[in-house]
């Protein structure tokens, strides 16, 4: 199964670092009413990923920008 390796939020980025040598960066809102977080990359194309779990030390997509399988990220 392929997924991003982790997460990293600031104020209003987000950094993905993949298996490979790739960090990817957005910028995101969060969508209280989709339950989502919503990325925009830098060419200005915009995913809403829907969160399907949020607690304090663990987040649940059920897709999250190119992969369309449920992704999980724990809080070290």
């Amino acid at each position: 199964m392929m997924a991003y390796l982790s997460l990293g939020f600031g104020d209003s980025l987000v950094c993905f670092d993949t298996r490979g040598d790739t960090v990817l960066n957005f910028t995101y809102r969060i969508d209280r009413q989709a339950h989502a977080v919503v990325l925009t990359d830098v060419l200005k194309r915009t995913v809403s990923c829907r969160i399907l779990k949020a607690t304090t030390d663990s987040l649940i997509f059920a897709s999250l920008w190119d992969f369309k399988t449920a992704q999980r990220f724990i809080k070290e």
